[in-house]
């Protein structure tokens, strides 16, 4: 895996830095080498295609990465690709590949933008979940932007244009939240871009429309949104990536601006770029 241990190394700079307080990153920035080497792999070495959106290092080593024309799985040596083949059902449903994840049971699970795919190692091949409209109880949107296990082992989907997806894994089944105009408890938006849980339990939703706290027993969402009269408000209500760090600080790269959210006191705290000062994002 040596191949594959400088790639993600790389990779891996940027969130690792992220999750750090303000002491920690000037220690590690300290300690980088003035320059990195990049190892570069294309679609020439084996890639299936170069524009990448997504990446996993799964609990067995190999590296997967979602690009624009297919799934890529790299052992450190060679590649392994997955694409659609509309004369086999087991096939990845979509080649445009959103997000990937590994679930505590060691599950993939792939979003695309035309299904849900999870990944089966015994037959190396895929099962899809796709919309269908005679039928409310599949998954409300084929395009999914992200996949998440909480806690209590669900799994959880955020789709493009209709909201959150509660997956009942015993039948098979999904539950949909979405916006309501009428109700302010409701999910803020319906594209859903990212899904996490914190230490205490509470469960985050970012949409393209602010941050929700979701309360799981009652089904309602408590929305945190951007305020131009305050400025310990969200800078931006959409938001493209979000992160707990080690200390539960949530992080949020939105639109305009990078925003550290403290659950405790409900109070943000944005960074934006300054092309004045260099130590600025």
């Amino acid at each position: 895996m040596k191949r594959s241990f400088y790639l993600i190394l790389v990779l891996f700079i940027l969130p690792i830095a992220v999750k750090l307080q303000n002491d920690e990153i000037k220690n590690v920035a300290r300690n980088l080498p003035d320059s990195l080497a990049f190892q570069r792999f294309t679609n020439e070495n084996g890639l299936a295609q170069d524009t990448i959106f997504c990446l996993l290092q799964d609990s067995k080593g190999f590296l997967w990465i979602g690009t624009y024309h297919g799934l890529s799985r790299f052992d450190g040596y060679e590649f392994v690709n997955f694409t659609r083949d509309f004369q086999d059902v087991n096939s990845i449903s979509d080649n445009k590949i959103n997000s990937i994840y590994e679930t505590s049971g060691g599950e993939i699970w792939i979003g695309t933008r035309n299904g849900l795919n999870r990944y089966n190692y015994a037959t190396n091949n895929f099962d899809s979940s796709k919309f269908e409209a005679e039928s409310p109880e599949t998954i409300g949107d084929s395009w999914i932007n992200t996949v998440f296990e909480d806690s209590r082992g669900t799994l959880w989907v955020g789709t493009n244009q209709i909201g959150l997806n509660k997956f009942d894994r015993t039948n098979g089944k999904f539950t949909a939240y979405k916006n309501d105009p009428k109700n302010p408890e409701s999910l803020s938006s319906n594209n859903v871009f990212s899904i996490v849980e914190d230490k205490n339990g509470g469960f985050w939703v970012a949409t393209s429309g602010g941050l929700n706290k979701f309360d799981r027993e009652s089904g309602r969402f408590t929305r945190y949104l951007s305020d131009a009269k305050n400025p310990n408000s969200l800078s931006d209500n959409v938001i493209n990536s979000m992160l707990i760090d080690r200390a539960g600080i949530i992080w949020l790269g939105t639109g305009n601006g990078l925003n550290r959210f403290d659950p405790n006191s409900a109070q943000f705290t944005r960074y934006f770029n300054d092309k004045n000062n260099q130590r600025k994002i």
